[in-house]
């Protein structure tokens, strides 16, 4: 092969070969080359980023390749807004005129003008893509606030990634959901307090909800193996460490559970909750579905605080900014939900002795210590601090003395929760995790206008291709649709949707200003 290329040309013959890959790593030239260099004493130079102004020659190759490197100067001549050199224009014309070149010229010329910028889709369309009324679940809404042209691909076309018989970060997710609801109903069906309950109890039950959790069908992959064995283990163990952190919290607290993975809005769910339905500004109908993961109650004399929690399979805390600008919904929405159906949870108190203490995610995983954890401090005291809430509570004094009693005798931080009682009986808390009655009202009623406007946003066919950037990546960190958004910072239409920056207090005050409109 190479002595037919050699004998090609019937002037020249150039040698070459790349200095880096793709990853921008340096790339030697191969012994072949290099021997033929040094038998001929061939000069050697090196090819820099071909801008129309250096030697042409140095970039002519074959036809297919020397295209490549005149749609380069194009695109440079373009940016500059300047003629093309006299020798790429040359080439140019030779291309436009060789009947051979001139269909893969002329698709390679069309890029030049292409934009990346998605068409808005149409009425019809929107119509027979979405329907009349939107029924969804809040998680879509987030995935609309973070890019709204992946939000179409995913939930309007319906495209998705092809299934892989594996345990994947969602599975995993599940088998926690489900074997910790599994252990709470055991409780609930045989009237335990999961407070009261001693060691070997905790053990018995616990080990009864791992039973019948990987019975399922949808766990039988943790049985294939001895791989997905072992996982099953890993997954087991850090459950029950979770289910130990909860038992140890409740030590210290008067909250009961009373419902896990509480469905709301599901149709047909007889024994399920109303779900969120509002009427947006443009008459469009919108209802919210979804799952509270558990429900927690606490009852001080003839009130009733309802409180919700969120299991996360990564550490996760309550983001003001993202809350606000409609990528942290969730909270915020099943605390909503919670409220709307009070009534249902608690049969027996009024409307007026139901309130919530409350909304928090709690991190699921077994986590590590450092030897200074264990053996300069309390052990138990270190599993608590591993586990603590992170969240919104109601800053109410009489409900948080009851979310953590052991702090009524004594001032510091609290073990279970994101607050710390001051010397004089106060509580305070970082980053605004405890908010009045009143700025929680805001959040909800914020929440709600989030909704109402996003749907009014998906039925006017917008499809803007705007990711979100943030402070801890962006909506294309995860992604399974890139190859298809083909979003490049570098072209100017194409721009991150970047995410404001306001402090928690600064939060709080939009919320006021927009309550006193």
């Amino acid at each position: 092969m190479n002595y037919l290329a050699f004998l090609t040309p019937t002037q020249k013959l150039f040698l070459s070969y790349p200095r880096s890959d793709n990853d921008q790593l340096d790339l030697k030239c191969s012994p072949y080359v290099e021997r033929i260099k040094q038998a001929l004493e061939l000069p050697l130079s090196h090819a820099h980023k071909n801008d129309g102004t250096s030697d042409a020659l140095n970039y002519i190759g074959t036809k297919r390749t020397t295209m490549s490197e005149l749609i380069k100067v194009e695109r440079q001549a373009i940016t500059e807004q300047r003629e093309l050199p006299e020798v790429w224009d040359h080439l140019f014309q030779s291309f436009q005129q060789d009947p051979a070149t001139k269909p893969l010229f002329e698709q390679l010329n069309r890029s030049l003008d292409y934009k990346n910028i998605p068409e808005q889709l149409t009425p019809e369309s929107v119509k027979g893509l979405y329907g009349k009324e939107l029924k969804t679940s809040i998680s879509r809404l987030e995935d609309f606030y973070a890019n709204p042209y992946e939000y179409f691909l995913k939930y309007g076309l319906g495209l998705k990634e092809r299934e892989i018989f594996e345990m994947n970060a969602a599975n995993t997710g599940e088998y926690f959901h489900t074997l910790l609801d599994t252990f709470f109903k055991l409780l609930l069906k045989n009237g335990q307090d999961l407070k009261l309950l001693k060691g070997p109890e905790f053990d018995a039950y616990f080990r009864e909800s791992v039973e019948l959790t990987k019975r399922l069908p949808q766990f039988k992959i943790l049985d294939s193996s001895n791989r997905m064995r072992f996982l099953a283990r890993q997954l087991n163990a850090a459950a029950k460490q979770v289910g130990g952190a909860i038992h140890k919290q409740r030590q210290f607290s008067k909250l009961k559970t009373i419902q896990t993975e509480a469905l709301f809005g599901h149709v047909g769910e007889l024994s399920g909750l109303a779900g969120l339905q509002f009427t947006t500004p443009n008459d469009r109908l919108v209802t919210v579905r979804g799952k509270i993961d558990r429900i927690d109650e606490l009852v001080l004399g003839d009130k009733h605080y309802l409180s919700l929690v969120d299991y996360k399979s990564s550490a996760k805390k309550f983001d003001h900014a993202k809350a606000y600008f409609g990528l942290a919904l969730q909270l915020l929405t099943y605390l909503d939900a919670l409220l709307k159906n009070k009534t249902t949870l608690v049969k027996d108190a009024t409307k007026e002795q139901i309130a919530t203490a409350g909304a928090m995610y709690m991190h699921l995983y077994n986590p590590t210590f450092k030897q200074k954890e264990i053996y300069q401090a309390v052990y138990e005291d270190e599993v608590l601090k591993k586990n603590k809430y992170n969240g919104l509570l109601l800053d109410q004094t009489d409900v948080l003395e009851g979310l953590d009693e052991s702090l009524l005798e004594s001032s510091g931080n609290s073990l279970i929760y994101p607050f710390r009682r001051n010397k004089n009986g106060s509580y305070k808390a970082t980053g605004a995790q405890l908010v009045t009655a009143d700025q929680l009202e805001a959040w909800l009623l914020h929440n709600e206008e989030l909704i109402k406007q996003a749907t009014d946003m998906i039925f006017s066919g917008r499809l803007d291709l705007m990711p979100a950037l943030f402070k801890d990546g962006s909506a294309l960190q995860y992604t399974p649709y890139e190859a298809i958004m083909q979003f490049d910072p570098m072209l100017p239409e194409n721009n991150y949707y970047r995410l404001p920056t306001e402090k928690p207090a600064d939060i709080l005050k939009l919320l006021q200003a927009e309550e006193e409109k």
